[in-house]
């Protein structure tokens, strides 16, 4: 199996906001039940759920200036798009002040489309035996 972990991305140039803004959609995330922060945890649900000789990598996503393929596929047409998904419900709930996500969400698109922009995430892949 593979999953991603929201605690495992840092990006640049950065923001309070824009980590506020980030952090949101964990937030928004586990209160609809989904764990964003799974792929830390996958050896223990596989060994736990009874997995043999579990092996676990990380595959990180690395974007900046010299990958504008991984810049736009990733960081402008999935991440950015998921932070944005949680808008309402970020502030509805009060989550964030409306003057900082809209700033968070421009500094999250600065990192796109600035020189000096980096974004980094990690998946998780785990590999196990199971049955007999």
């Amino acid at each position: 199996m593979i999953e991603g972990d929201h605690g495992s991305c840092y990006f640049h140039p950065t923001s309070d906001e824009a980590v506020q803004a980030w952090r949101c959609l964990i937030r928004a995330q586990a209160e609809l039940g989904g764990d964003s922060l799974i792929g830390r945890r996958l050896y223990a649900i596989v060994t736990e759920a009874g997995g043999r000789d579990a092996v676990v990598s990380p595959r990180m996503v690395y974007a900046d200036r010299s990958r504008p393929a991984v810049m736009d596929a990733f960081v402008a047409k999935t991440i950015i798009p998921m932070v944005e998904g949680v808008e309402a419900q970020a502030l509805d709930r009060g989550y964030i002040e409306p003057s900082a996500w809209e700033k968070g969400l421009a500094d999250l698109r600065e990192i796109v489309s600035s020189d000096a922009g980096v974004f980094c995430y990690t998946f998780f892949k785990a590999v196990a035996t199971v049955g007999s």
